[in-house]
């Protein structure tokens, strides 16, 4: 029964139709993989606001954005406190589409990081249905230079989801993190 649908396809498309139809089922995925529409809106904050993003945390959570070492652009965000110890957890996040194929998210961090019981971490939580969560990125580190970061979002495929940046700072030093350039296609 496959086979006559099949046939049936391919003798209406003729023999340019069907080449086409063959060529674009088989280059698809490797063709359009990263290489759709940005997902994010203001990925680099380049509107010098946190427009499309949500914000938030504990008692005198900071988030904020800044000319200073952008990775690329103008401007960049700051998650949590660069000038003083303080007992946090501070989040920006925004609700996304995840593509179907091949998604990837991308981003570039400048962590500084004061203990290691403080952390910069990426959650991602599935919208209609809050327990399916994933925290791929949880780190305590410091770099004087932006370094990339990539995570395969394949278990999110198709899904809207809560996109989370979050700095956890316990007061024993100062912790934050410097984010560009967010990239989700």
């Amino acid at each position: 029964m496959h086979k006559q649908i099949l046939r049936s396809l391919l003798y209406r498309l003729g023999p340019f139709g069907a080449a086409a139809l063959i060529f674009v089922l088989a280059g698809a995925p490797s063709a359009l993989a990263g290489t759709g529409p940005n997902e994010v809106k203001n990925p680099g904050f380049e509107t010098g606001t946190f427009s499309d993003w949500a914000g938030g945390g504990s008692f005198g959570a900071y988030a904020g954005i800044t000319r200073l070492n952008a990775h690329s652009g103008s401007f960049s965000a700051v998650i949590g406190y660069p000038y003083r110890p303080a007992n946090i957890d501070t989040v920006i996040a925004q609700y996304v589409h995840v593509p179907v194929i091949q998604p990837r998210l991308t981003f570039f961090i400048r962590p500084q990081c004061s203990t290691p019981n403080d952390s910069f971490q990426v959650v991602i939580r599935d919208m209609f249905i809050p327990s399916v969560v994933s925290v791929p990125i949880r780190e305590c580190t410091t770099s004087n230079a932006w370094v990339p970061r990539t995570v395969d979002m394949s278990g999110f495929a198709g899904r809207y989801v809560e996109l989370r940046f979050e700095v956890i700072s316990f007061g024993f030093g100062t912790t934050f993190t410097g984010l560009d350039d967010v990239s989700l296609t």
